[in-house]
Parts: C-alpha cells; sequence; structure tokens
C-alpha cells in the first residue's frame, strides 16, 4: 500500500511540473512573443575634446515624428560613456589598445540619447558632421597629431542585442590637418535597425 500511495504522488507531483513549464512558453514577457518584440537603442555620440578646439559636431535624428537636433561645444558639460553590458570601458579599451593612447572619459565630450520602444520594422538614423570654426587655430606642433574622428556609437537593447563600439582615429599631419577637418565636415549617417546598426 505504501509503495502504491508514494507512485500515486511521484506521477502527481511529475503531471504538475510539467504543467508548470507549459505555461512558461505562453508568458507575454517571453522573447518568442510577438507582442514583446521591441527594442530600445541607446546611442553616444561622441568628440574629441582635442578635437573641439577646431569646431563642433552636430547630430540630427527623427524621432515618433520629431526632428532632434544638438550639438557637441568644447564647453559643454559631458555625459560619460554608457556603463551598462560594460559598454563604456570596451569603447576606451578597444580605442587605447589599437591606437596605443590612454584616452579615458575626460577626453571625450559625450551626449547620451535613450529612445524606447522601437518594433521590428523600425529604427533609427543619426545624421552628424563636424562643423569647422573658421577661425580655428593652427595645428603648428613638429610632426603630428591624434584625434579620434566624430561618431555616434551604442548599442540595441530588447530582446536582441547589437552594439556599435568603434572610435576611429590616427595622427594627423601639419601639413594635411586642413584637407582632415573638411573631411570631417562631410556628413554621415548610422541607423539602428532591428537587423544592424550600420554606416
Amino acid at each position: 500500500m505504501k509503495k502504491y500511495f508514494w507512485l500515486m504522488a511521484t506521477v502527481l507531483i511529475s503531471s504538475m511540473s510539467l504543467t508548470s513549464c507549459g505555461d512558461d512558453d505562453d508568458d507575454p514577457t517571453s522573447p518568442t512573443n510577438p507582442s514583446s518584440n521591441k527594442f530600445d537603442v541607446y546611442a553616444s555620440a561622441v568628440l574629441d575634446r582635442n578635437l573641439a578646439e577646431y569646431g563642433y559636431m552636430e547630430v540630427s535624428y527623427d524621432y515618433k515624428g520629431k526632428t532632434e537636433t544638438f550639438q557637441l561645444k568644447k564647453d559643454d558639460k559631458s555625459d560619460q560613456l554608457p556603463t551598462s553590458n560594460d559598454f563604456g570601458s570596451t569603447v576606451l579599451k578597444y580605442v587605447n589598445s589599437k591606437h596605443t593612447v590612454n584616452y579615458t572619459n575626460d577626453n571625450l565630450i559625450v551626449r547620451n540619447i535613450v529612445l524606447k520602444d522601437f518594433s521590428e520594422n523600425e529604427g533609427v538614423t543619426f545624421k552628424y558632421k563636424f562643423v569647422v570654426d573658421a577661425n580655428h587655430p593652427a595645428l603648428t606642433e613638429d610632426g603630428n597629431r591624434f584625434f579620434l574622428q566624430p561618431n555616434v556609437i551604442g548599442y540595441i537593447s530588447g530582446y536582441f542585442t547589437y552594439v556599435r563600439y568603434t572610435l576611429s582615429g590616427g595622427n594627423v599631419l601639419v601639413n594635411s590637418f586642413d584637407n582632415w577637418l573638411s573631411n570631417r565636415a562631410k556628413e554621415v549617417s548610422v541607423t539602428f535597425s532591428r537587423n544592424s546598426i550600420n554606416d
């Protein structure tokens, strides 16, 4: 009789466990549920403080039918690169290892933008350029100088994740500096969407 009792108890517990697992599949917050396929965009416009001596960065984007525009200038108060997912330290580690420099948040002017609740077929495009100050100081150092290029980087968070963290830079020769500045003045686009983050 005891054996029969324990057998019935085991069957009952097993069936309860199976029922519980089945309910998890219908969880409305589950990533497999199409109604919850939303994502958020965490973007950071980044300007090298050294470069801010020669002009400013202009950024624009459309969100929910409204165009937002802002500028990053040398005297602006700066955000910090996001710490979520170790994003900020990954960016700085990448920059410093690739270019053998020693950049920290203090070397950057950053504006963080958080845009919420995009659906699968949506996205946001950031357009940016460097506006050269016509009265900028001359680059007079012998040899060359290192600058990071203005950029919009960041990541998508939701039921999937994409990351764009590359900040390119390099040494600029004094005799080619004006040409390098004019190339930074060309508008660049970066799109954060469901399938990719791309230029």
